[in-house]
């Protein structure tokens, strides 16, 4: 419910055990408030021997209000019968309508809840004619409050745009921004919760210039974009913005006199190495997406760095996936793929499987360059694969080793299988990905 109306702040609930054949099996109720800093459950009590408390509890939702169940009021509703087509919310001196009808929702009972829609706003209009002509959208989401904001980093993406041309033009233009004081710490704070502001959130509301999904083009066009979607992202990396969320959703398009420009879309997970908070280990992204590394144990709990061969990872992912899922601009229902987007994080043998045994269907959109792209991905994987096995055994030798000679070799081997593992320079690997990718222009 909280993703499916961007006006609902939270939600109440009350649980009563009931056996398989839906009988009652017990007296005790539990209340429940579900918000996007998590789950706050209160501890169960009989009704039965507890009569007066349930009373109370009876009671007090009669006296709530809109705000008191959860609906963030700021947002005025407008009906088509029982639907909820659009909202209505002044801000700032501007009356913004959202409409409700067609948007990308991410539900989950916590976390971000992004949604985005179009939006129409006078004001804007009037305001920045040139980058409204298209259209506008409206994100909005839960950002965690102890992140850098998604504002600060877009106005250094502004700024880098104004040092690279593969930046500029390939950015989102941010159009007007809002916060809400609600946030979720409060109620936690109220009822003195251990560390209350421990992921705790904030309603953001962001207005952009219309852009286009990338899945839309193929042949040519999908190429062109994607490929300057790529250079973006690598000069921003250099730059010290690291996207950290590279997915086929985040990848978009406009055109400018027919030719299309790719825009590396969707910043609300990044980070910038000079933030004292540059959330380098934390895991973020989109699962099918995801670099292996970051799909694994290690990587799950914070232990592998996010590094630029990691996103170097998913853009590959993502143009594979727009290939093979994609066609005509449309989704196949039953694309090969398929199954990426439907396993957790440790379900990334999928994607091992794939990179180690291709099946491109003929006719696949762009079938060439996605095979030289699986080569050169898996071969880069395996290289490492190969190493670590290699190290793991050099380990095992040393510590069986009992002659000082057996000694001495094992820890050369390690050594040396040390210096074969470390990290490639960042332009050194980011050239060996552009050379695979053709220029079309």
């Amino acid at each position: 419910m909280q993703s499916a109306n961007i006006a609902v702040k939270h939600a109440f609930n009350c649980i009563v055990i009931m056996d398989c054949a839906g009988r009652f099996s017990g007296d005790n109720v539990w209340i429940l408030y579900y918000g996007n800093q998590g789950l706050i459950s209160v501890a169960g009590f009989n009704f039965v021997q507890d009569l007066p408390r349930f009373l109370v509890l009876l009671y007090t939702p009669q006296r709530f209000n809109l705000e008191d169940w959860g609906r963030n009021t700021a947002f005025k509703p407008h009906l088509e019968g029982d639907h909820i087509v659009s909202h209505t919310i002044k801000v700032d001196g501007r009356t913004l309508k959202l409409d409700n009808r067609e948007r990308d929702t991410r539900l989950r009972l916590a976390g971000r809840g992004t949604s985005v829609m179009d939006v129409t706003c006078e004001a804007l209009k009037q305001e920045k004619p040139a980058d409204t002509v298209d259209g506008m959208v409206a994100k909005i989401y839960w950002t965690e409050e102890a992140r850098i904001t998604e504002e600060e980093i877009l106005e250094r993406v502004k700024e880098a745009g104004k040092k690279f041309e593969d930046v500029r033009g390939h950015v989102p233009i941010l159009l007007f921004s809002k916060r809400f004081l609600v946030s979720t710490s409060t109620i936690r704070r109220a009822l003195g919760l251990k560390d209350p502001e421990k992921g705790s959130r904030r309603l953001v509301l962001l207005v952009f210039k219309k852009l286009s999904p990338i899945e839309e083009l193929q042949g040519d066009e999908l190429v062109d974009a994607w490929r300057q979607c790529v250079l973006c992202h690598y000069a921003l990396w250099w730059e010290g913005i690291h996207h950290r969320d590279v997915s086929s959703g985040n990848l978009m398009y406009y055109r400018v006199d027919g030719k299309v420009m790719g825009v590396l879309n969707d910043y609300d997970l990044s980070s910038l190495t000079t933030s004292a908070n540059s959330l380098g280990n934390e895991p973020t992204g989109t699962i099918p997406f995801m670099a292996i590394d970051l799909l694994k144990k290690d990587g799950q709990d914070g232990r592998v760095e996010h590094l630029y061969r990691h996103d170097m990872e998913s853009l590959i992912y993502v143009f594979i996936w727009i290939s093979l899922q994609y066609k005509d601009g449309k989704l196949i229902k039953r694309g090969p793929l398929r199954s990426w987007a439907k396993v957790n994080a440790r379900g990334c043998a999928e994607k091992n499987y794939f990179l180690t045994n291709p099946e491109v269907p003929l006719g696949t959109n762009n079938r060439n360059l996605v095979f030289r792209l699986v080569a050169f991905l898996s071969q880069r994987l395996n290289t490492r694969d190969r190493l670590k096995i290699a190290k793991d055994i050099a380990q095992l030798d040393l510590e069986d080793a009992r002659s000082e000679t057996a000694i001495e070799d094992a820890r050369k081997a390690i050594a040396e299988l040390d210096r074969n593992l470390e990290e490639q320079p960042d332009s050194d690997m980011f050239d060996a990905f552009l050379s695979k990718i053709p220029s079309v222009n």
